[in-house]
């Protein structure tokens, strides 16, 4: 793995705060991410950008090629505890903190759904939160599969309850934006 930083490191564009696609899946691979994983790193990649070009197409300002690095690269560490910071700590040694970030949080992120601006970072869990293995699914059934996962403890069952309400609002609010639901729009 470290030939593969070091390779990419010697390469990149200092003014660069994006990996491309390419790059993104070689890092993937290189690193072990199970082809089931990768397949949902892709498909929440789709999702997440099918989001952002709608939500860009009405005037908002969203940086797509940072969103589509780090959709990429999301889970990239998705069998290790604390998933999102490895991640994040992959593409900091890289050189890509904005990256980093958006993994980072990924997971713990608490999303505001009353904020005026909508983020990257919102738009990463959202469709995070809609794509079951590699599939878009809508918050709904993506949500009941977790909280199966999950059934046994009480207080992750209750965390991710509140966060259901919360990303639900979220999506809500860029259905109107967009004027369109989610399975719309990814139809």
């Amino acid at each position: 793995m470290e030939t593969v930083i070091n390779e990419i490191k010697a390469t990149k564009d200092p003014a660069s705060k994006v990996l491309d696609r390419e790059i993104c899946l070689k890092l993937l691979k290189h690193y072990g991410t199970p082809p089931h994983v990768i397949n949902h790193c892709l498909a929440v990649t789709d999702t997440a950008l099918r989001i952002g070009r709608a939500l860009n197409s009405l005037g908002k300002n969203l940086d797509l090629e940072m969103l589509e690095s780090a959709a990429l690269l999301h889970d990239i560490a998705r069998v290790e505890e604390n998933h999102g910071g490895k991640g994040a700590e992959l593409a900091e040694r890289l050189g890509y903190q904005e990256i980093a970030e958006l993994i980072r949080y990924h997971m713990t992120y608490l999303t505001d759904p009353a904020k005026l601006e909508i983020n990257e970072l919102d738009i990463l869990c959202l469709a995070d939160r809609m794509v079951k293995e590699n599939v878009y699914v809508g918050i709904e059934e993506r949500m009941d599969y977790i909280l199966e996962k999950c059934k046994h403890d009480p207080v992750a069952t209750e965390r991710i309850r509140h966060r259901r309400g919360e990303i639900k609002r979220l999506c809500e609010r860029i259905e109107a934006l967009i004027g369109m639901s989610m399975d719309e729009l990814m139809t």
